[in-house]
């Protein structure tokens, strides 16, 4: 559903997993609504087996994910 990127944190410098979706074809707006329920999903959730989402937004129309890695 999504390609993670081990990627640097811009105001910490700390390392993260940044996951983003990538809008192609017809199916990129359901697509992208799975990906935000997933988001909501997960930052309801607190358990040490759980990734923690740190921030999410969207860039050019692809949304993103950015966890503890």
């Amino acid at each position: 559903m999504g390609t993670v990127y081990l990627a640097a944190d811009t105001r910490s410098g700390d390392l993260v997993a940044l996951k983003v979706l990538k809008a192609e074809g017809e199916g990129s707006k359901a697509a992208s609504k799975r990906f935000r329920r997933e988001a909501q999903a997960l930052l309801a959730l607190r358990h040490p087996n759980v990734v923690e989402i740190l921030e999410t937004g969207e860039e050019a129309g692809n949304p993103w994910l950015a966890m503890r890695r």
